[in-house]
């Protein structure tokens, strides 16, 4: 092989190289988003729930119910939501 061939075949491994971590650095960074993008859907239903369950308990005054497929249970000024999945959040209760 020549010697100009040789550091043409060298500089393109090395380019490629760099290429294919960019590529991998990139699936990671979207990979992050896309988790994070995730997490905020599920605050946000966190959110909605607390706030649907806050307005049913001020105007019905009952303790337990079902709202979205998850069992609400107000103690106090808290709210336990109980998901699906037998995840169990609590929030505070909105009051007026």
């Amino acid at each position: 092989m020549k010697r100009n061939q040789a550091y043409t075949l060298i500089n393109t491994v090395i380019i490629l190289g760099m290429l294919a971590t960019i590529f991998g650095l990139q699936n990671l960074l979207f990979q992050a988003q896309l988790k994070a993008q995730n997490n905020l859907i599920a605050i946000k239903r966190l959110e909605i729930i607390q706030l649907k369950s806050s307005c049913y308990y001020n105007k019905t005054h009952r303790q337990q119910f079902m709202m979205n497929g998850c069992q609400i249970s107000v103690e106090g000024h808290d709210i336990i939501i109980e998901n699906p999945q037998n995840k169990k959040v609590v929030r505070e209760l909105i009051t007026k």
